[in-house]
C-alpha cells in the first residue's frame, strides 16, 4: 500500500519527461524552421535590390586590343582616374541616375570641360602650343551593361573615324575593354590633326578606367572614362 503512491509519482514523472521531450522536439523543429526562413529571406535580400559598385577595366586586355589593331597609342596607368570613376559609379548606384557621372569625373580630375578634342585644339590655337606640360582632359561615357553585352558591331566609329580600319579590327565592341579601346583609337586618330596644327610639337598619352554601377532596381551601367594627357616635345 505504501508503494502505490510512489509508483503513481514515478509514472507521472515518466509521462512528464516524455511530454517534455516531445515539446522540446517540437520546439527544435519550430526553431529550425524559423532559422531556415530567416536565412532564406537574408539570401533573397542579398541576391537583389542592394546595388553597389563592382568590376574594373582590365587595362592589360585593353592594351592588347590596341596593339592587335595596330595602334601605337601610349597608355599610362594612373590611379587618380580610377578614383574619379569610382566616385561617379557610386553616385549612379545610389541615385539610379546617370546624368551626373561626367560632371563628377571632371570635377575629381580637374577638367574644365569634357570635350577632349575641343579643349586641346583651343589650347593650341590660343597659345600656339599646349599651355602647360601635363595638360589633362577627358571624356566620360555611361553605358548600360545589357546594351554593351548585346552589341554585335563597331558602330558608327568603325565607319566614320579617321582610323576606322583599326577600329574595325576590334570586332564586336561588347566589353568595357573593347569600348575603351575604340574610344582611344577614335581620339588618337583625330588628334593627328592637332599634331599637324602644333607642328608635331605635342605628344599624347592615354589612360582609361571603368567601374560597374548597379542600382537598387538591379540595372547595371558601366562608367567608362578616357583621359588624354598632352605634353610638349
Amino acid at each position: 500500500m505504501i508503494l502505490a503512491p510512489y509508483r503513481e509519482t514515478a509514472q507521472c514523472l515518466h509521462l512528464k519527461r516524455e511530454r517534455m521531450s516531445e515539446y522540446l522536439m517540437k520546439w527544435k523543429k519550430w526553431i529550425a524552421l524559423a532559422l531556415s526562413a530567416v536565412m532564406a529571406v537574408s539570401m533573397l535580400t542579398a541576391c537583389g535590390g542592394g546595388g553597389g559598385v563592382s568590376g574594373s577595366l582590365n587595362v592589360s586586355k585593353m592594351t592588347g586590343l590596341l596593339e592587335d589593331a595596330g595602334s601605337d597609342a601610349v597608355i599610362v596607368r594612373e590611379n587618380k582616374l580610377s578614383t574619379a570613376v569610382t566616385a561617379a559609379a557610386k553616385n549612379v548606384a545610389s541615385s539610379g541616375a546617370t546624368g551626373s557621372a561626367s560632371r563628377i569625373v571632371a570635377e575629381n580630375m580637374g577638367w574644365t570641360v569634357t570635350n577632349v578634342l575641343g579643349e586641346l585644339v583651343n589650347d593650341i590655337k590660343n597659345s600656339g602650343a599646349i599651355m602647360s606640360i601635363g595638360t589633362s582632359v577627358g571624356i566620360t561615357y555611361v553605358v548600360e551593361e545589357n546594351d554593351l553585352k548585346t552589341n554585335t558591331g563597331v558602330g558608327l566609329l568603325g565607319y566614320l573615324a579617321s582610323n576606322r580600319e583599326q577600329i574595325q579590327k576590334l570586332g564586336a565592341i561588347n566589353t568595357p575593354e573593347a569600348f575603351a579601346a575604340a574610344q582611344i583609337l577614335m581620339i588618337d586618330g583625330a588628334l593627328g590633326t592637332v599634331q599637324d596644327i602644333s607642328g608635331n610639337a605635342v605628344r599624347f598619352s592615354y589612360n582609361a578606367a571603368a567601374k560597374k554601377a548597379t542600382t537598387s532596381s538591379d540595372t547595371s551601367y558601366w562608367v567608362i572614362a578616357i583621359e588624354v594627357k598632352a605634353s610638349a616635345l
